[in-house]
């Protein structure tokens, strides 16, 4: 919007500034890029990839696909030290020329750095896959494990679902329309929907982690305003005169309250209200706000506004029209086809292409040509058969470059196909499934009465327009449901349309979702919650434009300091951190262990003691109780009675090892053991009690897991030095390694008995004869040290948080 005709490069320039190049001694220049480039210090080529000819031209593709945006283990960093002497006191430029390597390419991109620091492997989210690796990369090699913990445990309780969101923007008009466009088109633009949807999952991940530690509030509203969470439960779907409860439902019984905990289903009802036109638009990157700004004052325009809409082409007068009693130009056999939509077609005969005036129809009063044999009258003298379909050609001249914008529009009553010389650019949803082109006999699949346009973009068709002075042919065939239908019309205009600097075309790879609330979609009604309580909130009526988008905000606000809201959280921390044995029933019936009891009271105490309240790192430093380092955490009683979930484990396991992970495995590992974040179908999240993990099938993934990464062999494929590993740990007897993991990972803890079977295993070959490992050197050894590892790591104490 409008038409992109597209192309090849772009040039960027960026001035530095050098007090002493002598100060970059081993300098390099670390670039991302996609399809190629050719980078310039103060006017000199420096680098280049992916890209042929002393000097290319603008229009010159990319020799193929590719750079190292997209690839992980791919290093971007050129060594800069032949072209020291390039480099000048003062300021310098750094010019780079990116190419792509075709019009319709998904992407194109460019980062770049001078650094004294060669670029290291870099992965790009573009898919699901990555993201999920991500939660396992930042819970192995994260310095702030307990952030990480977090932020896997925030995405979890406000649990999307990436499968959910691709599909719903694989759905929206404009992505539908844009890979209809072609085959090579479709795929670009799935593509793209999983590159966005993805973007979706990460941006929202990304805010739980950075804020996991913050106020309960803040990611309460942030949840409740992210794309994925207004996709995943059906918010884009509320709207006044027909609310959709889902969300206001899910936020009370899994997001803030628990099941049953201090709510009503009126209260579910009325925060529904609350929450209708709230949806999401496509904004450009630079215009998306920050959060809070982007949940408290979002913007009310949808991602197309229309600044100006001006008739081009009224198309009254000049009608041919054919009367589908048959096939107007019969295929073999007399099959449908689509002849009389070209220029060529012959529609002089005036016995069968009569002349008229839209609109063409009859008994809805709007008519120009009323059609009066159309509906079928059976006990008329004579009797009238009626006919299901009609069909028009227009001749027209129009140049599409003349506009920023064209547009279809169609008032019609029941169906159409409408087609630009020869092709099909429009179909009503009426008419899906009935065929291309649809037989003259064919019905309409539901009725749709006329009185509204439906608007249909012109601009992916405008390779279709024959420049003026040739003439184009508009022709549509109109179809009825049944042939004693009511009534039909048909009234096409083609309309010019500017917009607001604001619009972004939804497809735009440019721009990103944001939330946005659309005032013409809200319940204006007064909305009472938690009535006849201490915490009863009134809603007032009318709160129309954007103020309306506080209806639900006051309410976020309000159950955020919920007494309801205090417990159920904090009774999830504790599982997560403490103990499964309680729950939010024995903690309000007083009827879990007493140190449970007393880590719950104290941890609401801290959440009551911030303003606002709801201070997540003051309720974790209460539940760990790390002033004094005596509460219920570190009772011999909570040792090692939390089973890790399979995100827990995989990642404690990388880290007992001091391992790297060798590819991008991880998240297939932890489906097998089943927990797969960020595509869970059921909005419930992974429960937090490990009876959830005990399974004999997640036993068993466990120990394959386990064995394979202490081998550094299949699935698992963990990057583990075991030579390195030794002499960090100054390890040199088979009793020492067992010691070494016996404090590390179990606190001393494990048994006599366990510490012999262990030793039995070490000291016996394959076949189970005796062979201390300690007689052991070079491949047998580390054999041996291997499958000992992958025995450690599968013993029931490791399954233990």
């Amino acid at each position: 919007v409008p038409p992109e005709p597209g192309y090849y490069t772009f040039y960027t320039r960026q001035e530095f500034t050098l007090p002493d190049p002598a100060t970059l001694t081993n300098p390099f220049l670390n670039i991302r890029y996609d399809d190629a480039y050719i980078a310039y210090l103060n006017g000199v080529e420096i680098a280049r990839a992916n890209i042929t000819g002393e000097m290319p031209t603008h229009t010159q593709p990319a020799d193929s696909t590719g750079g190292n945006v997209d690839n992980s283990g791919i290093s971007g960093a050129v060594d800069l030290t032949p072209h020291l002497a390039l480099l000048q006191e003062g300021t310098n430029i750094l010019a780079i020329e990116i190419h792509n390597a075709g019009l319709t390419s998904s992407d194109a991109a460019v980062l770049a750095e001078i650094s004294d620091f060669p670029d290291s492997p870099y992965s790009a989210i573009r898919g699901v896959r990555q993201l999920q690796q991500l939660i396992h990369l930042r819970g192995i090699y994260s310095t702030r494990q307990l952030q990480a913990v977090l932020g896997e445990f925030w995405e979890n309780h406000f649990t999307t679902d990436f499968d959910k969101v691709e599909d719903y923007l694989l759905d929206l008009d404009a992505f539908e329309t844009a890979a209809a466009a072609s085959d090579l088109a479709e795929d670009r633009i799935r593509l793209q929907a999983e590159i966005e949807a993805a973007y979706i999952e990460w941006e929202e991940y990304e805010f739980f982690y950075d804020n996991a530690l913050g106020y309960f509030g803040d990611l309460l509203l942030y949840s409740a305003s992210s794309p994925a969470m207004l996709i995943y439960l059906d918010n884009v779907l509320n709207v006044a005169g027909a609310p959709n409860e889902n969300y206001s439902r899910e936020i009370f019984e899994l997001s803030s309250f628990g099941v049953d905990n201090g709510y009503t289903q009126t209260d579910i009802e009325q925060l529904a209200k609350c929450f209708t036109g709230w949806t999401i638009r496509k904004v450009h990157a630079t215009q998306k706000l920050p959060f809070p700004a982007s949940a408290r004052t979002p913007p009310t325009d949808d991602s197309i506004t229309v600044a100006t809409e001006t008739t081009v082409l009224d198309l009254g007068g000049a009608w041919r029209y054919f009367k589908g009693t048959t096939e107007p130009s019969p295929g073999t056999g007399g099959s449908a086809t689509t002849l009389w939509t070209t220029i060529g077609f012959d529609d002089s005969d005036p016995l069968l292409w009569l002349a008229g005036t839209t609109g063409i129809g009859y008994a809805d009063g709007d008519d120009a040509t009323v059609l009066t044999d159309m509906q079928q009258n059976l006990s008329a003298t004579p009797p009238v058969p009626g006919y299901a379909s009609v069909y028009l050609r227009h001749e027209f001249t129009l140049d599409p470059s003349s506009f920023e914008a064209l547009r279809l529009a169609v008032d019609y009553d029941d169906g159409f196909i409408a087609y630009l010389n020869g092709t099909e650019i429009a179909r009503s949803n009426t008419m899906g499934g009935t065929g291309t082109p649809p037989a003259y006999d064919s019905l309409a699949n539901f009725s749709r009465e006329a009185g509204t346009d439906e608007i249909f973009d012109l601009g992916p068709h405008a390779a279709l327009f024959n420049t003026p002075p040739a003439i184009n042919i508009l022709a549509i065939q109109v179809h009825n449901t049944n042939l004693t239908s009511s009534d039909l019309s048909m009234r096409p205009r083609i309309l010019s349309q500017t917009f607001t600097a604001e619009s972004i075309d939804p497809v735009d790879p440019n721009g990103v979702w944001t939330f946005r609330f659309d005032p013409a979609q809200h319940n204006l009604d007064a909305k009472t919650l938690f009535a006849g309580s201490p915490q009863q909130l009134s809603i007032p009526a009318d709160r129309s434009g954007p103020a309306g988008v506080n209806d639900a905000i006051d309410v976020i606000d309000a159950m955020a300091a919920h007494p309801s809201a205090a417990q159920f959280i904090c009774i999830k921390l504790v599982n997560r951190f403490v103990s499964d044995e309680i729950s939010l029933d024995t903690y309000q019936n007083s009827s879990a262990p007493a140190h449970l009891l007393e880590v719950m009271d104290n941890a609401i105490a801290a959440w009551d003691s911030t303003t606002p309240t709801g201070h997540i790192g003051t309720v974790m430093r209460a539940i760990l109780d790390l002033d004094q380092l005596t509460g219920a955490f570190w009772m011999e009683a909570s040792r090692a009675n939390k089973i890790k979930n399979p995100i827990e484990f995989i990642n404690s396991a990388y880290r007992a090892l001091d391992a790297n992970t060798a590819n991008d495995n991880l998240p297939n590992r932890s489906r097998a053991m089943g927990m797969t974040l960020f595509q869970r179908d059921d909005p419930d999240g992974f429960d937090e009690l490990g009876i959830f993990w005990t399974d004999t099938q997640s036993l068993l993934e466990r120990m394959r897991f386990s064995q394979g990464l202490g081998a550094n062999a299949g699935f698992s494929s963990g990057d583990w030095d075991i030579d390195a590993w030794l002499a960090a740990y100054a390890l040199g007897t088979g009793q020492q390694i067992l010691d070494h993991f016996d404090t590390v990972l179990f606190a001393s803890s494990l048994s006599a008995e366990r510490r012999a079977v262990i030793t039995a295993f070490m000291d016996s070959d394959i076949n189970g004869a005796p062979s201390p490992i300690d007689s052991l050197s070079g491949n047998a050894l580390t054999n041996r040290i291997e499958a000992t590892v992958g025995v450690i790591l599968s013993l029931p104490e490791f399954q233990y948080q």
